[in-house]
């Protein structure tokens, strides 16, 4: 039975796990107990690989030594190699810069101060016999034999020159969208159908590929669902330990010295996660805390005191006349950085029917940053520049608004998330789906986009925006 210093970590390079069957009388030999051992051992490193991954845990790093600029000293830090087995260093190691000998490699040009040499530093799994105890001999003559009792899991740190072009194996990833198809540019004249345009006789557009050619794109991925997507990579195959077992940590930078040693000065010259960077195990603490990071306690819109407004084909002028004075109420369930809500974030827009039949012109009133006022940072009421108030809604003053008198305005309201922050330093999850309150998809950023028509002023009961239209139109056919 090989040593676990000298196994092969493919996926089914180990034999057929086989456990021991026991029953009265029966004899336990040393390949029962070894058996014993090895089951659960290459149980526990087959999930290890299969489902933690191999890389570097925690700590690890390496950094020169202070003391020897011929050493570097690999800190104290946990791995799991490429076959699952777990790498555990408890001190600090002080590791000499003496590149292992490859026969099959030599490398190119000179280590001098101009041209650094590149040395990659890896740590290995390794078993150790300890516990040396006398046994009987199985022979009547010679001396009496000795025996290790113990095999105690430890490591063994390499130095070997980098070879050129080396960068390491990329990790398998899993992403849909990397195999989205690209945008084909169309070839050939707007109006030719031949070449990819499609000529409707009002606009040239990109023409859709028939359905043959659909399936004879093998990157297409639309149509499936993640779980469908998923599905088909993971049933390909098991991936295998191609790579080395020995896990990389580092890259140093180091030049000979007159006695024909590797030196190495300053941090500058150890790379831990640059070009060829050490492969990490994302543990499942990290993971929550990645989650957690970018998903987890974000600040939501929960109160709008236009909620009865949103949506609406209909609402009242004195409705809008009501909103615009007392200003625009807004209630968030955290803390917000008050210096986020600004008019560059906060924005107000008025979109009335322009001089040309079909346009629609739209006009932003921010507010004043004085008119942003809040107590306790969750609710902020915005009111309007107040020149425009005085115009628009109060008496007296000149309203353009107010001669909207065929179809009335709408009113668009906008919050922009991703630079609305609360005092935790989380960016406002502001999507408005489907119009639902608290706000939010589950990520940061997203605008909040509220909207609602506002009838002309002087009438009191209206049929809607939508209906009212339909009811000039009927007027039309009947004359």
């Amino acid at each position: 039975m090989k040593k676990e210093n000298e196994k092969i970590c493919g996926f089914c390079s180990t034999s057929p796990f086989e456990r021991n069957k026991y029953y009265y009388g029966k004899l336990m030999t040393e390949d029962d107990y070894r058996l014993e051992q090895c089951y659960f051992n290459d149980k526990r490193w087959l999930i290890n690989k299969m489902t933690i991954g191999a890389g570097v845990v925690c700590g690890l790093k390496v950094v020169p030594d202070p003391k020897d600029c011929k050493k570097v000293i690999v800190e104290k830090g946990m791995a799991i190699d490429s076959c699952g087995r777990e790498i555990v260093v408890c001190d600090d190691r002080e590791v000499e810069l003496t590149p292992l000998e490859d026969p099959c490699y030599t490398p190119k040009g000179k280590a001098d101060g101009d041209t650094p040499q590149w040395l990659d530093i890896c740590i290995r799994f390794r078993e150790c016999e300890t516990h040396q105890v006398k046994i009987k001999p199985a022979m009547c003559k010679g001396d009496d034999p000795y025996e290790f009792n113990h095999i105690r899991d430890s490591y063994e740190i390499h130095v070997h020159f980098r070879r050129e072009g080396e960068n390491g194996e990329p990790p398998k990833t899993y992403c849909p969208l990397v195999e989205k198809i690209e945008y084909q540019p169309p070839t050939g004249e707007p109006g030719d159908e031949g070449n990819g345009y499609l000529n409707n006789g009002r606009e040239d557009v990109r023409a859709e590929p028939p359905d043959e050619d659909r399936d004879q794109e093998p990157n297409r991925i639309e149509g499936k669902t993640l779980q469908q997507y998923l599905c088909e990579q993971i049933s390909s195959g098991c991936p295998d330990s191609l790579h080395s077992p020995c896990v990389h940590l580092a890259t140093v930078a180091a030049v000979l010295d007159k006695d024909g040693h590797y030196t190495v000065s300053g941090d500058e010259c150890v790379d831990n996660c640059g070009d060829k960077p050490r492969r990490l195990v994302y543990s499942n603490a990290l993971l929550y805390d990645l989650i957690d990071c970018y998903h987890g306690e974000l600040p939501h819109i929960i109160g709008i005191n236009w909620w009865g407004l949103h949506g609406k084909e209909d609402a009242q002028w004195s409705d809008f006349e009501e909103l615009v004075t007392n200003g625009f109420e807004i209630t968030f369930d955290m803390e917000m950085e008050p210096s986020t809500i600004n008019r560059f974030t906060f924005m107000f827009a008025v979109i009335t029917t322009g001089a040309k039949a079909g346009y629609r012109k739209r006009e932003y009133i921010y507010p004043e940053p004085g008119e942003i006022t809040t107590e306790d940072n969750k609710t902020f009421i915005i009111t309007p520049d107040i020149r425009w108030k005085n115009d628009e809604v109060a008496s007296g003053g000149y309203s353009a608004l107010r001669k909207e008198k065929d179809d009335g305005f709408d009113v668009e309201i906008i919050l922009r998330g991703s630079h609305i922050m609360s005092t935790n330093g989380k960016a406002l999850d502001g999507d408005f789906i489907g119009g639902k309150l608290p706000s939010g998809n589950g990520t940061q950023g997203g605008d909040f986009i509220s909207w609602f028509h506002v009838e002309p002023p002087g009438e009191s009961t209206s049929p809607g925006r939508g209906r009212k239209k339909s009811k000039k139109i009927d007027e039309q056919k009947e004359d």
